[in-house]
């Protein structure tokens, strides 16, 4: 089976529902989730705990009533993609990679980004985000401003 991307579109009200009630369930136990069986009427299949986590993000964005899109992280995307995924145009991402915040290779005049490093280029740029967030949220409170 080779690895290819799944977009799930947007979920029915009834998968919403099934999705909703599952995520409360498996997340209503005391101890957290570690394993989870696929099975059929023939086989049972343990899935391992990387999956686990994936499966209860796609939960939760079916119960949200969200679509959502599997990635191979070994995918290339293009600058377009990669921008979408981001959030910003794409001028702003072909600077970052002519600036060498995010690597890239060129297959022609085309410019190519790997999904993980895009995902760990927001990565970063969140933490900082976060960062200088809690930086300005203690200089209002010294200043008393809220």
């Amino acid at each position: 089976m080779s690895l290819q991307s799944f977009e799930s579109g947007m979920p029915s009200n009834q998968d919403m529902r099934v999705a909703r009630d599952a995520v409360q369930e498996l997340s209503a136990s005391k101890h957290p989730l570690q394993h989870m069986t696929l099975s059929n009427e023939k086989t049972h299949t343990l899935l391992p705990q990387s999956v686990v986590e994936g499966v209860m993000g796609m939960l939760t964005c079916v119960a949200e009533g969200r679509p959502f899109t599997v990635v191979p992280t070994v995918k290339e995307l293009t600058t377009q993609e990669a921008a979408d995924i981001l959030n910003v145009s794409r001028p702003y991402l072909v600077r970052l990679l002519e600036k060498g915040e995010i690597p890239h290779r060129k297959v022609g005049a085309r410019r190519r980004v790997l999904h993980s490093d895009i995902l760990a280029y927001k990565q970063r740029d969140d933490a900082l985000r976060e960062k200088v967030l809690e930086k300005l949220a203690r200089q209002a409170q010294e200043l008393n401003m809220g």
